[in-house]
């Protein structure tokens, strides 16, 4: 394989012309159409790293924004709960007062009863005494009589328990 001189020059003298003619005409379009995608890419860079510092920042502020909320929350159930005992309490000493009235009336109205019982027992053990005296004064009694007429005031003093 033979190196033909005179065809490698013209190829090198092509190469130089092609060289400054591509220099001259599309070498600054070239590099500066380079240039402007590297400063768009770098600014696109710029821009999601400043979207993304916003987004940590909106994040920060919304975990922030979820504790307060779950701190109110907390605090609003705390208070709510406070306020039901204290009704609880209320309502549970109400009914207290309530029953002991209760107690009370019924207890008054026992010891009504009672004293009203015991006058009228006092008034049929009278009624039975007067009649008993009554049938003892009328008849003329003989000691038999006299134990059959006691022994009936005492049944009828028993029927009366």
């Amino acid at each position: 394989m033979e190196i033909n001189l005179g065809q490698v020059i013209v190829q090198i003298i092509c190469f130089i012309t092609l060289f400054f003619i591509l220099r001259i005409f599309a070498w600054g379009k070239l590099l500066a159409f380079l240039d402007e995608r590297r400063d768009r890419i770098a600014k696109e860079l710029s821009d999601i790293e400043n979207a993304k510092s916003q987004a940590d920042q909106l994040k920060s502020r919304y975990d922030q924004k979820l504790k307060d909320f779950d701190s109110e929350k907390r605090s609003f159930m705390e208070e709510a709960l406070k306020e039901s005992r204290k009704i609880g309490d209320v309502i549970t000493a109400k009914a207290k007062e309530d029953a002991d009235k209760i107690i009370l009336h019924a207890k008054a109205s026992a010891s009504y009863e009672i004293a009203r019982a015991r006058e009228e027992l006092k008034t049929e053990i009278v009624d039975i005494v007067i009649k008993a005296t009554e049938n003892l004064i009328e008849e003329k009694m003989t000691e038999e009589q006299d134990k059959k007429i006691v022994g009936e005031f005492i049944d009828k003093s028993g029927d009366l328990k």
